[in-house]
């Protein structure tokens, strides 16, 4: 069964004011109110704009004060849960976790809705962060990034930081107002090292990776795929499959060798057999996921619209 749930928090609580959900306390509600989202996870050095959740079926209450939700924290956990034969719920996490730059209610006829913007870089221009590098000659850059996010983020899980041992010659000490400036910095003058970094902030976690950074691969299963993979550019692959909260930017993947032997594949006489290109993966090896995107609309009935596109990069 699809699994959504949209809890909105005061700033610094981890009690929720609002929920949203498909399955309190654990059991599915067939009312649970229709949500639709577009939620791009990307690098943060890279400008894409914030994710957008839409609730259908809310009282008009909620939708005469809906600008109360700006500036609360929202966190949005997808995925699937047990009630179908080919749903794992080990799939389902965290999708985005920000605050919400923007909130507001419309009403078309009968449908009645509340919009919410979430930005998961927490800082503007106009709201500035104490993002403060202090990278000493000949330490490690991976020492300095963990006090400068533990010290900028105090509220988030401590930065998970995979990368090599990177210093410098010099000191190295700059001061930024978005999480953006500063990996768009670590990016530039790493990749000049031959070992660009990334900043990822990701199911509330910032995670901070190189080449370096090597997971254990994740197996896809032919019954995650929708539809093949196919080439988008030069050594770059785009793939969709059922809506995953478990993997991540820099995750390695697995594709399927086969799908001969996946549930639901019967043959019959041999002159019935169709083409066996159908039932095996045009890609096979490992991938690396550089880029993701989860959309989803719970009510509709069309699979697609409930997954997870991901780009990809082959390894090796």
């Amino acid at each position: 069964m699809r699994y959504y749930n949209l809890s909105l928090f005061q700033p610094g609580s981890t009690t929720p004011i609002k929920v949203w959900e498909s399955h309190p306390n654990g059991v599915f509600n067939p009312n649970a109110q229709n949500i639709e989202f577009d939620v791009p996870v990307v690098p943060a050095d890279t400008e894409i704009g914030g994710a957008t959740i839409t609730i259908e079926g809310n009282s008009l209450k909620d939708l005469l004060s809906a600008q109360q939700y700006t500036g609360l924290l929202a966190q949005l956990s997808g995925g699937m849960k047990n009630g179908l034969p080919l749903a794992n719920s080990t799939q389902s996490g965290v999708l985005v976790s920000g605050p919400i730059f923007q909130s507001f209610g419309n009403w078309e006829g009968t449908e009645m809705t509340l919009d919410l913007v979430v930005v998961p870089g927490f800082f503007a221009y106009d709201n500035p962060g104490n993002i403060v590098l202090n990278w000493p000659s000949g330490t490690l850059l991976s020492d300095a990034l963990q006090n400068t996010l533990a010290t900028a983020f105090p509220t988030l899980p401590p930065p998970q930081i995979t990368i090599g041992q990177i210093t410098q010659q010099h000191d190295e000490v700059a001061r930024y107002s978005k999480l953006e400036q500063l990996a768009t910095f670590l990016s530039g003058i790493t990749s000049a090292k031959g070992t660009p970094v990334r900043i990822v902030l990701q199911g509330g976690t910032i995670y901070v990776t190189d080449s370096t950074f090597a997971p254990p691969p994740k197996q896809i299963l032919p019954t995650d795929l929708i539809g093949q993979p196919t080439w988008i550019a030069p050594n770059l692959m785009q793939m969709k499959v059922v809506m995953r909260g478990d993997l991540y930017i820099g995750s390695n993947i697995t594709m399927p060798s086969s799908l001969m032997n996946a549930p639901g594949i019967i043959f019959t006489l041999g002159s019935a057999l169709p083409s066996q290109i159908k039932y095996s993966s045009t890609f096979s090896g490992s991938f690396t996921i550089i880029e993701m995107r989860h959309l989803g609309n719970f009510r509709s009935q069309d699979g697609a619209q409930w997954a997870t596109i991901m780009n990809c990069v082959p390894n090796g």
